[in-house]
């Protein structure tokens, strides 16, 4: 008897939910992880970075699956532009680093 992807393969999903909070310390909020988006995605070239809440200061660096930097600029609080239509169709890394803050985002360019 086949699964559902058509082998004989015993396939289990594991699901897990996560309570985001805050925390405090000497009276003092610990900031939350700003909230980032980059669409559409894939895409062709023009991505839309979106990053609510982000550190002043962030830089983003976008690198190629070697390794290869192929963009790089600081991030602003609020909606970026990122101009990728120069560079060849494929999958990217978006970078961003902040201030106690950084995250890693796998971008398609068609």
């Amino acid at each position: 008897a086949g699964n559902t992807c058509g082998t004989n393969a015993t396939a289990r999903s594991l699901s897990v939910a996560l309570k985001v909070c805050q925390s405090f310390i000497d009276d003092k909020v610990i900031a939350l992880a700003p909230a980032v988006s980059i669409y559409p995605n894939p895409g062709q070239g023009q991505f839309h970075l979106d990053a609510a809440g982000i550190p002043e200061g962030t830089r983003l660096k976008v690198s190629d699956l070697l390794g290869k930097e192929v963009f790089s600029d600081i991030v602003n609080d609020g909606e970026n532009l990122v101009n990728l239509e120069k560079v060849p169709a494929g999958a990217y890394f978006f970078q961003l680093q902040g201030d106690a803050f950084y995250k890693i985002i796998k971008v398609i360019k068609q």
